[in-house]
């Protein structure tokens, strides 16, 4: 079929064209560039007839002045610089939004607290079984009395911290 319609037509809207060149980048460059307030006006002298702009460089004096000076910059360097003046002005315009604590992510920072807890009041379980056996093994009622209430504590604790973590889960998967 032909060239231009067709099924060569059809083929050929599907792919991606370059949306400008590097002239057209910096084409719009400028003109962002010439868009942006103006601080000052001062005289061209010893422009080149093809310059459409010149980079400065501002600097502070003591006194509450600024001097510009001339950045002298290449033509390469100065399209460089153009372009990430009108990306930074892009970017200043519409800042990245700032990332919010994903859910799952502070679900699972929490899950993780929670099994450390987990694993600490069953270390401390097994240490306080440890002594009730050295006081049933002495015969130490006194003893045994005194560490049946922690023990019970200690139980509640771990079921507790069981029954969360499981709940956290279960919001994790939802």
């Amino acid at each position: 079929m032909g060239a231009e319609g067709g099924f060569e037509g059809l083929r050929n809207k599907d792919k991606k064209q370059p949306v400008t060149d590097d002239a057209d980048k910096l084409a719009i460059a400028i003109s962002v560039v010439s868009n942006e307030p103006t601080v000052e006006t001062i005289q061209i002298d010893g422009w080149a007839d093809d310059e459409k702009c010149r980079v400065y460089i501002a600097v502070s004096n003591y006194d509450g002045t600024v001097d510009l000076k001339d950045s002298k910059l290449t033509k390469e360097h100065l399209a460089s610089t153009l372009l990430l003046v009108k990306s930074d002005k892009v970017r200043r315009e519409n800042p990245p939004k700032p990332k919010k604590a994903v859910a799952n992510e502070v679900n699972k920072g929490m899950v993780l607290q929670s099994e450390a807890a987990l694993q600490a009041e069953m270390d401390k379980l097994k240490n306080l079984e440890m002594k009730l056996a050295a006081a049933v093994a002495n015969g130490d009622a006194t003893r045994q009395g005194a560490l049946s209430t922690p023990i019970a504590v200690t139980k509640g604790m771990i079921d507790y911290l069981q029954q969360q973590i499981k709940g956290l889960r279960e919001a994790a998967k939802a």
